[in-house]
């Protein structure tokens, strides 16, 4: 069984660098348009809570302003309707603190 693991865990570390590679112009153009569209930071660190698994802390891009009511961006709103918020995960993959087969799934943030 812990080899099962290990290989999964080895599995998903290649999918997760491939991954990264291919999206990395992607993941630096959407993150060059949020900073020019508000000056503040681009990622936020998120709590989420997946099928019965421990709380995860994952990355996910801004999508909403920070003063004020913290209502979405036009380009906010576009980025998590076509889930693309979510492209910053591939790095807590490579780190090890999120399981590959959870990303990109649907999930509920807690904080």
């Amino acid at each position: 069984m812990k080899i099962l693991h290990g290989l999964d865990n080895i599995a998903g570390f290649c999918l997760a660098a491939m991954l990264l590679f291919a999206y990395a112009p992607l993941i630096g153009f959407i993150a060059l348009a949020l900073y020019v569209d508000s000056a503040e930071p681009v990622l936020l660190r998120r709590t989420l809570k997946i099928d019965g698994r421990p709380d995860v802390r994952s990355f996910v891009f801004r999508t909403g302003r920070r003063s004020g009511d913290g209502s979405p961006t036009r380009f906010g709103t576009f980025l998590r309707n076509s889930g693309l918020d979510r492209l910053p995960q591939i790095l807590d993959i490579l780190h090890g603190g999120m399981p590959p087969i959870v990303f990109g799934a649907r999930r509920e943030p807690i904080a």
